[in-house]
């Protein structure tokens, strides 16, 4: 799954317009309820339509930027949150032990990391991880969404897995320095 998410967060980042075409069609698939279906599982929307119609005009004005390098070290600091979190059904951006992503990643590089993270739990496809990410339900900052478009970050790193409570997660972590 990482190179195909990889693939995907960097069709977002270097051609927003054409990823709206993405996003206008989980759009028409929606009902009134803010509901839709993906891979046969059905899922509900916090803010419904309208956060998927403001993503959309988002991505029509929005300018490309650089794609990211997948870095390895990266990859090996969000499968080490997956692991924490999976089995145990835990939920956020900090360890059990209150690391951060950046604190994180630093364990696994020889400098300090700059870092940003995203948390998908439940989307099964890398493109229904991507469109959860950019359109944001109920994450009044759009924090996820501005990571994804944020010049700065030169890598990533991806972690997959099993998720107690959700049945999977992945997470993103992003980082300001290009790392392999």
């Amino acid at each position: 799954m990482t190179q195909p998410l990889l693939e995907e967060v960097n069709l977002l980042r270097t051609n927003p317009r054409e990823y709206a075409k993405f996003v206008e069609e989980r759009l028409r698939n929606m009902d009134a309820q803010g509901f839709y279906k993906s891979e046969g599982m059905s899922y509900a929307s916090v803010e419904g339509r309208a956060a998927v119609a403001e993503t959309i005009a988002f991505l029509r004005k929005a300018q490309p930027v650089k794609p990211l390098v997948l870095s390895n070290c990266l990859s090996n600091a969000a499968q080490g949150h997956v692991a924490e979190q999976g089995p145990e059904g835990a939920t956020g951006h900090y360890s059990a032990n209150g690391a951060s992503p950046s604190d994180r990643a630093t364990r696994h590089l020889s400098g300090t990391a700059y870092c940003g993270e995203n948390i998908s739990y439940g989307m099964p496809t890398p493109r229904d991880v991507v469109i959860q990410f950019v359109v944001d339900d109920g994450v009044p900052t759009r924090g996820h969404r501005e990571n994804l478009f944020k010049d700065d970050y030169k890598s990533v790193g991806f972690g997959f897995g099993p998720h107690k409570k959700f049945g999977f997660m992945a997470v993103e972590l992003m980082c300001m320095n290009a790392i392999r």
